[in-house]
């Protein structure tokens, strides 16, 4: 690829320079310098998007969805002992009741309240989900540092946008099938 090398534009005069463009001293523009910049622009507003995810949960962090909170009592109960479908009534296929154990073992080492610990685990799926994509999308060389940065943005809007409104969907079924199939 062409990676590290500088494709010349040509001079520009100064009053036509875009504001993202870092001339040499003779006036030419560097295209990898402008590639860097909105790099940089793209990856500041996924921070962004992520850092507004973030604040939208821990600003409530007792909030829960309520078919959330019935998976957390059901891992729970059968981290208790119960077996599901026979000592309690579940809908939900046993896998879901798997994943939802994982934040109910953490908040019992921690002694920490399951729904917070929850809540965390998943911001940290979102944000593995994207890091995840962003990396698969560098390694494979098809896509240069913007384009990836693009797309991880648009996935991070997508993870926002699957949360719906009041964030109804935030944790559930659905939306770990979205952070956990986005990468790939």
């Amino acid at each position: 690829g062409n990676a590290g090398q500088r494709r010349w534009h040509g001079p520009r005069s100064n009053a036509r320079r875009a504001p993202l463009m870092r001339a040499s001293t003779n006036g030419a523009v560097w295209a990898d310098d402008t590639d860097a910049a909105w790099t940089r622009i793209l990856g500041r507003l996924a921070l962004t998007v992520f850092g507004f995810l973030a604040w939208r949960v821990l600003t409530d962090p007792l909030a829960v969805n309520h078919d959330c909170a019935g998976l957390l009592l059901a891992a729970e109960m059968m981290l208790d002992g119960r077996i599901p479908y026979v000592d309690f009534y579940e809908v939900n296929p046993p896998l879901i009741i798997y994943l939802f154990a994982i934040p109910v073992l953490f908040a019992r080492l921690l002694s920490a309240n399951v729904i917070i610990v929850f809540s965390l685990i998943v911001l940290t799926a979102i944000a593995a989900s994207a890091l995840t994509l962003r990396h698969i999308l560098l390694r494979s060389g098809q896509v240069s540092q913007r384009g990836a940065a693009l797309i991880v943005l648009a996935s991070l809007f997508a993870s926002v946008l699957t949360t719906g409104d009041g964030f109804f969907d935030f944790g559930q079924r659905e939306h770990f099938l979205f952070l956990f199939a986005t990468p790939f």
